[in-house]
């Protein structure tokens, strides 16, 4: 039954991941202008939802870029500014790219709860919104940096997002391989276990043996643990961070436009707002397909299999499942970048 159960949810990680990697080869940190006609190409079961939120996008853009327009001369112009650029970010965060792979991945490979991962995507996002203000305000009007120079800053900024994506895939499949080894690489003998005992040989100060008196942790693959690993995220801080700015490194492309058609109009400071209000339209999409990546765990968790040991194999194997999706969106990501460049 076990194996049914895990012959399917290959398959279906498979196609979700073949999915995943084929739309992101049109532009991974979605770098489409709204005016790109690149969704002419988009073909599988999400392509219906991906072309209506390009028409939707482009709709948006074209409101937006007028209410810019009379942003400075009509007081009431600037709710609607603020309404329309993050209704663009909602529909701009659909297509792809703006780590929404990324983060789900991780999250899956990590045990994330729903809080966290909201919040993972919220800084993502802001992240995001900083580093294109950062790049067109600071570099086009304190350095005076020329149209191409920021491509050139932009695509430094890229190439360096996917090296960090890569190198957080390292790191996790390098704690999640340990893990999914542990349950799969064979049975234990009854009553052994993988995890460090509290004191040599089980003794105690007052010579009394104790042979279950073992230290747990999340990694031990004993059935003993008090805790499963689906039961919380055993990542840290440094994990976090990395995944954060490896998302939101790369600006956002819809920002960028934002940015650079209200500063040839003179309208920094709405650029700004405009873009603020889009990073925030942007966290609600990441932080939904986040969510999904949540429940969906959630979900499989209850239904696929019951009992402590079958679970501790399912957590096992669906984070070393999100690992290697990390890993492979950065290789993925960076590899194409460097061709594309004539590196490789």
């Amino acid at each position: 039954m076990f194996m049914r159960h895990l012959r399917g949810l290959a398959v279906l990680a498979a196609t979700i991941a073949m999915s995943s990697v084929a739309l992101a080869a049109s532009g991974p940190f979605g770098i489409a202008t709204p005016d790109s006609p690149v969704g002419n190409g988009v073909s599988g079961p999400a392509a219906p939802l991906y072309l209506a939120a390009i028409r939707l996008q482009t709709l948006f853009y074209q409101k937006l870029t007028s209410a810019l327009d009379a942003f400075s001369g009509d007081p009431h112009a600037g709710l609607w500014l603020v309404t329309l650029s993050f209704l663009y970010g909602i529909f701009h965060a659909i297509g792809p790219g703006h780590g929404k792979a990324v983060i789900s991945s991780f999250v899956l490979a990590t045990g994330e709860r729903l809080r966290q991962a909201a919040v993972m995507s919220v800084l993502a996002s802001a992240l995001q919104a900083f580093s294109a203000i950062a790049i067109v305000l600071v570099a086009a009007t304190v350095f005076d940096a020329t149209a191409s120079q920021i491509t050139v800053l932009t695509d430094r900024l890229e190439l360096g997002s996917y090296a960090l994506i890569t190198l957080l895939g390292v790191t996790l499949l390098a704690a999640k391989a340990r893990v999914f080894m542990r349950h799969w690489g064979g049975r234990r003998p009854a009553g052994s276990f993988a995890c460090e005992p509290v004191m040599p040989d089980g003794a105690t100060p007052a010579g009394v043996r104790w042979p279950g008196l073992h230290r747990h942790d999340a990694t031990c693959g004993c059935l003993a643990a008090s805790r499963l690993a689906m039961d919380g995220p055993a990542t840290s801080r440094r994990e976090k961070l990395q995944a954060i700015v490896s998302v939101g490194l790369r600006p956002c492309s819809g920002a960028l436009i934002v940015l650079v058609f209200a500063l040839a109009r003179h309208l920094a400071l709405a650029g700004m707002i405009s873009v603020l209000a889009m990073a925030a339209g942007t966290a609600l999409t990441v932080s939904f397909v986040a969510a999904l990546s949540v429940m969906a765990r959630g979900l499989l968790a209850r239904f696929v299999l019951s009992g402590a040991g079958g679970k501790h194999r399912f957590a096992a194997s669906l984070e070393f499942a999100g690992a290697c999706a990390v890993f492979l969106f950065g290789v993925t990501m960076l590899t194409g970048l460097l061709v594309a460049d004539g590196v490789m």
